[in-house]
């Protein structure tokens, strides 16, 4: 098993989390956690199907919000039904203590359940 994360405390776009679409077969979850001390947030996961051409996904251009996990308050899980080449975490406001934050995790299953 793969998982890829991003975390995120203030408002804006997190680094692409590039897919490696030879796992996409084998499944694709997304979480994303709202952690204690985070008081209220509004938050969206973007999907791209964007070659990657730059260095940490700097070319990608066009995302789209992904179909379910949109205008979320709380914790979340998802999955990708499509191949996508990246996913973002698109943070739109935040109010935490403590540094508290939402990350979101991107988990690909590995042939063999490794």
């Amino acid at each position: 098993m793969a998982v890829n994360q991003v975390t995120m405390t203030a408002p804006g776009f997190s680094t692409p989390l590039i897919l490696d679409r030879q796992q996409f077969r084998f499944g694709v979850g997304l979480l994303a956690t709202v952690q204690s001390g985070v008081s209220s947030c509004l938050y969206h996961v973007q999907v791209t199907g964007d070659p990657n051409i730059g260095p940490n996904g700097a070319a990608f251009t066009n995302w789209n919000l992904h179909d379910l996990m949109q205008n979320l308050t709380a914790s979340a899980n998802g999955n990708l039904a499509f191949p996508v080449t990246a996913v973002r975490l698109w943070v739109v406001s935040i109010s935490a203590t403590g540094g508290a934050a939402i990350v979101l995790n991107m988990v690909t299953a590995l042939p063999g359940g490794s």
